[in-house]
């Protein structure tokens, strides 16, 4: 993990940005191919296993079951060892909290853990040891930790406030999420298996049900139902297309799954990194969420290193840093150049495109004791916007699958069973009436 370069100049420690190395594209791709050819064929033996154990009466849900399990033992799997990774950071807390020799201290948490954890914690002794900054040390011996984590971490690491950050991870649990394995099948992959099953049964009656339909209703001389030539032309249009979608979808994440499974480090977007930080900084829904929680992020650290008397525009850099959001990253180095050009606090921030609010009360502070109470408050602020946010956004995860599949269902219902009631009408015209 690369440092920021510091020069001397003018009686001011300037800290210049300098981007991170990231993956190659090409490596990052190769990987990903490797990772879903290995996810497709652990797929395959999981639905042989399932059709084996179900017998062939069940073979059409093999594909289901075969989903089911793999995305079951990923997040199980990957559960454990995040909690694992929290463990670490926790003792590491401790250490941290209590003004105690690192090293040391890790050594003893060590002499009482067993199998992994305790590996996890003789790499990080191992690593501080050798004079690691804690940051590296503990993306070294907890690979599954998010990046945005371990950029926390090395922004209280640069400002002296390493404690200050370590107990700000502890304690809002939305920052390190241990995670309900429950949960995290449901909220993550049980909308996507369901998409998934669904789409392929409605493909199937698309596929064989109504061409017998259709030919039955034209030897019967009889016009098709509007809701049944709506789901032909639907699937005329569409319907290869999100076969060949749905497939591939269902390939890279069963990659992942079989990732997650294997692999201990935490999956890189790569180059996705930035249009999906594009998609959440804008997109209506999930925008609360992903806003709030990198500003509240970028408020705390500003606060800790303006408190540890780092001037304002190394504190920026070290929040442009942290990687919480690419687009908050590009507007941070904006208005960090903006301020290195001379331009005051709040004018640089306003232009670098920062929020009115931020940048309306950074105009109030008279001084520059002031300005870190003024950071406090925007992150308590942003903090409680995420968190509302975050419990909509879940909260309206259930009621928005069940309308949404209860819409899908209710069309393709319509569009079997019409065509079965004008069949009837006309082999037994009057039927039930009186």
């Amino acid at each position: 993990m690369q440092r920021p370069i510091d020069l001397q100049y003018a009686g001011h420690n300037v800290r210049l940005l300098r981007p991170r190395s990231g993956v190659h594209p090409f490596m990052w791709l190769a990987a990903a191919v490797l990772w879903t050819i290995a996810g497709a064929a652990s797929l395959y033996l999981l639905a042989m296993v399932v059709a084996f154990v179900f017998g062939g009466i069940f073979s059409y849900l093999t594909p289901v079951g075969a989903l089911l399990l793999l995305a079951c033992l990923a997040t199980l799997s990957g559960g454990i060892r995040r909690a694992r990774d929290v463990a670490v950071v926790y003792y590491l807390e401790q250490a941290v909290r209590l003004n105690l020799p690192l090293p040391p201290m890790i050594r003893a948490a060590e002499q009482g853990e067993r199998r992994s954890l305790r590996r996890r914690l003789k790499k990080l002794c191992m690593r501080l040891e050798d004079g690691w900054p804690v940051a590296d040390a503990l993306a070294d011996a907890a690979p599954g930790l998010p990046r945005r984590v371990l950029g926390l971490v090395e922004a209280g690491e640069n400002s002296g406030r390493l404690a200050t950050a370590l107990r700000r991870l502890v304690v809002q649990h939305d920052l390190i999420p241990a995670g309900n394995p429950v949960h995290r099948i449901f909220y993550r992959w049980y909308p996507l298996i369901l998409c998934a099953g669904s789409g392929g049964i409605i493909q199937m009656l698309v596929i064989f049900v109504l061409p017998k339909y259709t030919q039955i209703m034209q030897d019967f001389h009889l016009t098709a139902p509007r809701s049944m030539r709506l789901l032909i032309s639907l699937s005329d249009w569409l319907g290869w297309f999100v076969v060949l979608a749905a497939t591939l979808i269902l390939l890279v994440y069963s990659g992942r799954m079989f990732r997650q499974m294997i692999s201990p480090r935490a999956a890189s977007p790569g180059p996705l990194r930035a249009p999906r930080d594009v998609l959440c900084w804008y997109l209506p829904v999930l925008r609360g969420v992903s806003r709030h929680r990198a500003l509240a992020d970028v408020c705390h650290v500003c606060a800790d290193a303006l408190d540890a008397g780092i001037g304002i525009e190394n504190a920026v850099a070290d929040a442009a840093r942290v990687g919480t959001n690419a687009v908050l990253d590009w507007r941070l180095r904006r208005w960090h150049d903006r301020m290195i050009g001379g331009m005051p606090v709040d004018e640089a921030a306003r232009a670098a495109g920062m929020p009115q609010l931020m940048a309306g009360m950074l105009a109030t502070a008279r001084s520059g004791e002031d300005t870190p109470e003024v950071f406090r408050f925007l992150a308590r602020y942003y903090e409680a916007r995420f968190s509302r946010s975050a419990v909509l956004l879940r909260g309206a995860v259930v009621p928005g699958i069940a309308i949404g599949f209860g819409a899908l269902v209710a069309i393709v219902a319509l569009g079997i069973f019409q065509p079965l009631v004008a069949i009837m009408e006309n082999l037994c015209p009057g039927m039930g009436v009186r």
